[in-house]
């Protein structure tokens, strides 16, 4: 089963008549010409307008241009949720670079296993975190508040940037215990954001509610979206983003419109916060499953605003499938949607044969989306991309089971693997094997995902120490803190005198 439709990418006509493919670059540019002194983004009390923003990014560009930055290459930037941010992302794409978000929280472990598969020569970072990285050899830091970078010129500098090129990399979790890099580009993001703002039409009145991790994709519509349209970002502190109480009071006290849920965050602020939060217009869920029950609950809470449910993996530019709740005549599962612009979708068997409506196969994505692949891994990327057998382009072979319903929306059923997504975030739990293998006491382990009876996911680790040694779930999740991220570790450790095999000699997963 194949849906689907293309496009023409957005374009502009040159001074000679020639049209080119706009970047979310260009149409940040559009803004500031047309709104120079509207707020494109706030922190608490805090704000920088678009020619504000602007200037200070072509600063940072200009730096990091005289530092001989090449297109293609991607910068680490290390930052807290601030003004800061913004305009250290927008510097480096400005620059010709792409961008590698990196959460200050990550793991030193992880870190130096990103920066190690980026051959990352810099970072940027700020003053409070330039410590963390100073022991790391070869690597030149930059720090995005150092007073010196106010004496740049504020010229736009001049960097001719294709839509092919890179955007931003991506890092998610890895089977082989290390995490993968997901090369996107400017075409595949730029196609996102525009589709979105034909969905939406947002204006200046409009405020967009950044509360993501910043190395989470979601973030990056969150960003971008404001920013190419006249609208306002306005920046959760950090440590918030997880607090219901204080997302609505700030929904509510600087008028926020748009904001994204992952259904599990969705589910606990509408059961722990009570304000009406009446100037939300849209609600975004996506990175969980929907449930009917969440979506009921959601609109009868706020019945003007409108819901949608988006779908998609980090390999294919943050969102390639969307469905409107508000009308759904579903009273089971949510769907997924149908295609977005220029994106195609192909359920398909495991021998590559498109299965008929209703039957359940794997999900395979074509179109202007897809990544480039991952980075300095050409067996996975050839593994995952491959030639579309029924026309021109690649293909993303996502690992999602899903089925065609007869309206043409797609419903998402399950895994073929053992990959989980916990609070929005993609967990490979034999990352998590491989790390509690590297601990000295451990002779086996495996880690599951189970769900409680809330329909809530999480992880749980069973162990087989070496003989004649020990060990507790405390030393365990110390050990496991030092390489991977807290939405990795699992919640609950048993230790067990051997792990159950099935007939065959693999691990009975099912006892």
């Amino acid at each position: 089963m194949e849906t689907g439709f293309l496009e023409q990418p957005l374009q502009s006509a040159s001074a000679d008549g020639t049209h080119a493919p706009l970047t979310v670059l260009d149409l940040f540019d559009q803004q500031v010409q047309k709104t120079p002194h509207h707020i494109a983004v706030q922190y608490e009390e805090s704000t920088l307008t678009y020619r504000e923003l602007d200037e200070k990014s072509n600063q940072l560009a200009q730096i990091l241009i005289s530092q001989g930055i090449t297109q293609d290459v991607s910068i680490p930037i290390c930052v807290e949720r601030s003004l800061e941010m913004i305009v250290g992302i927008l510097g480096i794409l400005k620059s010709g670079a792409a961008y590698t978000p990196i959460s200050p929280h990550t793991p030193g472990k992880r870190i130096n296993d990103i920066l190690q598969n980026l051959e990352a020569t810099r970072l940027l970072t700020q003053s409070s975190l330039s410590d963390k990285f100073k022991s790391i050899r070869g690597l030149n830091i930059l720090n995005i508040d150092d007073p010196s970078l106010s004496t740049e010129t504020t010229k736009k500098p001049m960097r001719n940037i294709s839509m092919k090129n890179l955007i931003y990399i991506i890092y998610t979790s890895g089977s082989t215990g290390r995490p993968k890099g997901a090369m996107n580009v400017h075409d595949a993001l730029c196609n996102r954001i525009v589709w979105m703002q034909n969905l939406l039409q947002l204006d200046h009145s409009d405020i967009v509610l950044h509360k993501t991790p910043f190395d989470f994709d979601v973030s990056f519509w969150e960003f971008f979206l404001p920013l190419t349209t006249g609208a306002s970002i306005h920046i959760m502190p950090p440590e918030q983003h997880q607090n219901p109480e204080k997302i609505a009071r700030i929904i509510k006290q600087y008028g926020i419109t748009v904001i994204h849920f992952i259904p599990s965050m969705l589910a606990a602020f509408l059961k722990n916060t009570s304000l009406k939060c009446h100037s939300l217009k849209y609600v975004i869920c996506s990175g969980e499953p929907l449930s009917f029950k969440l979506q009921q609950s959601c609109l009868q809470r706020f019945p003007w605003i409108k819901l949608y449910n988006f779908y998609g993996p980090t390999e294919a530019a943050i969102d390639v499938t969307y469905f409107f709740c508000n009308q759904s005549q579903y009273c089971d599962k949510v769907p997924i949607g149908k295609p977005i612009s220029n994106v195609s979708t192909y359920i398909l068997t495991h021998d590559l044969q498109k299965v008929r409506q209703n039957e359940i196969g794997e999900l395979y994505l074509g179109g202007i989306a897809l990544a480039r692949g991952y980075l300095n891994n050409p067996t996975l990327t050839a593994e995952k991309f491959i030639e579309n057998p029924f026309g021109s382009g690649r293909l993303y072979r996502t690992g999602d089971l899903v089925r065609e319903l007869p309206d043409g929306n797609l419903e998402f059923i399950g895994r073929i693997d053992d990959q989980v997504k916990i609070r929005g975030f993609r967990i490979e739990p034999s990352e998590i094997t491989a790390c509690l293998l590297t601990h000295p006491s451990i002779d086996q382990a495996i880690v599951l995902s189970k769900e409680s009876s809330e329909h809530e996911k999480y992880l749980v680790a069973f162990v087989v120490f070496k003989h004649g040694q020990t060990g507790s779930a405390t030393q365990l999740i110390t050990h496991l803190k030092q390489t991977v991220p807290s939405y990795m570790i699992p919640a609950l450790f048993f230790a067990l005198d051997h792990l159950p095999l099935n007939q065959t000699g693999k691990i009975d997963r099912a006892q």
